[in-house]
């Protein structure tokens, strides 16, 4: 392998021994209720976007107090926006739980309630429908939801529906699948070009729609690809029933858990810019009692770490592609130095490689750092290059991620 003086042009600094992230959770799970109270209410409009009948749908948001029709509060807004599709049959309603939950983690929820399947329209229109209402000082929903990227998860029907959605509204940038619905019909094409982050969540014994790992494998664009299977769970995971039709051996409060985390996870990382929440999903520290498998396929690469961290010992990891090699520094400073693959974040005049390697089958490294207590209150920064070699390298920058070391 190349050295890392080729990569990063690193002058090595004897005084660092770890790179840590943060606990951004403060050792709270991220399956747990978020910091924010959430309040809801229940939506109507006439559709002027696409000249249809009306609009219904269910907002969940931060408030001053919890219930319905409660003050919303925008003391920390704009918040990112998330769009919610539900299976047909269902309802908004039927999601309360795990909207709810998304929303106390400091987002704005748009549930679309229909009595049939969601249309992508539908849910393009309520997006837009937020935003304009956000830019009103008269309406309670003022200065809530934050413009630029959207994120839309859906269940079942509401699932199947993320593809053509991608391809009619160019903002929603991450899309999570639950037991989504079958890839017949123009799906299959239409997620081939989404070019965003894609997650799918599957039961294993989902006996109605098996079909989240086709989903994974048709997303041949896709920036960060990620497979989720949990075992013992069939379709209804994330559907507000004590008992689902299925009788899954997993009961349904683990089920709800569960798909808490790992949405929570994903929609944190992706639209609170922060990384290192991936290490819900796969740290193995944290993930210690967890039974879900996940694949992967991660053009733009992830740095996690941070959350199974003492005054002696963490845990860092990546998540990229196979075959690819790695390098991860750290230095004491930010900056802007330049290597092959952009600029990096780092002072590398002040940095040094704490571990290269190759990722094999899996696109995923993962390891134990330790560190030294004389760094104890020092504040940290890291990043990582995964890359390929052929006439010139080819390859990525992960995120800069900041720790304080306690």
């Amino acid at each position: 392998m190349v050295g890392l003086g080729m990569v990063f042009r690193l002058i090595c600094w004897i005084g660092l021994t770890l790179l840590a992230c943060p606990d951004s959770m403060s050792g709270q799970s991220i399956g747990d209720s978020g910091e924010f109270t959430v309040g809801w209410r229940d939506i109507n409009f006439r559709d002027t976007h696409y000249n249809r009948s009306r609009v219904y749908g269910r907002i969940y948001y931060p408030a001053v107090t919890a219930g319905r029709s409660t003050q919303a509060d925008s003391s920390s807004g704009p918040y990112p926006v998330v769009g919610f599709m539900h299976g047909n049959p269902g309802r908004a309603r039927d999601h309360d739980e795990i909207c709810t939950h998304v929303a106390s983690h400091g987002f704005l929820v748009a549930s679309i309630d229909s009595s049939n399947a969601p249309s992508s329209m539908e849910c393009q229109t309520f997006l837009h429908w937020a935003e304009a209402q956000s830019a009103d000082p008269a309406h309670w929903l003022n200065n809530m939801a934050r413009s630029g990227d959207w994120a839309v998860f859906g269940h079942s029907a509401g699932g199947m529906t993320l593809a053509p959605l991608t391809d009619l509204e160019p903002r929603i940038r991450t899309i999570i699948g639950v037991a989504p619905g079958g890839t017949g019909g123009g799906g299959a094409s239409q997620i081939a070009d989404f070019d965003g982050t894609s997650v799918w969540l599957g039961g294993a014994v989902d006996p109605l729609f098996p079909y989240a790992r086709g989903w994974y494998d048709l997303c041949l664009s896709s920036e960060r690809n990620l497979y989720v299977e949990i075992p013992d769970t069939g379709h209804y995971g994330c559907v507000d029933l004590d008992e689902g039709p299925d009788q899954d051996p997993m009961s349904r409060v683990e089920q709800h858990r569960i798909h808490r985390r790992l949405i929570t996870s994903v929609l944190r990382a992706e639209m609170m810019n922060q990384d290192s929440d991936y290490e819900w999903i796969v740290g193995s520290f944290v993930n210690a009692n967890e039974v879900w498998m996940q694949e992967h396929s991660f053009v733009r690469p992830v740095l996690w770490g941070g959350l199974a961290l003492n005054s002696t010992r963490m845990e860092m990891g990546l998540l990229s592609q196979e075959a690819a090699e790695y390098v991860c520094v750290g230095s004491r400073s930010l900056g802007n130095s330049s290597t092959p693959f952009g600029n990096s974040g780092l002072d590398l005049s002040q940095g040094r490689e704490i571990q290269a390697g190759v990722f094999h089958s899996s696109g995923e490294a993962n390891w134990p750092q330790f560190f030294s207590s004389s760094l104890s209150g020092v504040t940290v920064y890291a990043q990582a290059a995964c890359y390929f070699w052929g006439q010139a390298p080819t390859g990525a920058l992960t995120n800069v991620l900041t720790v304080q070391i306690p």
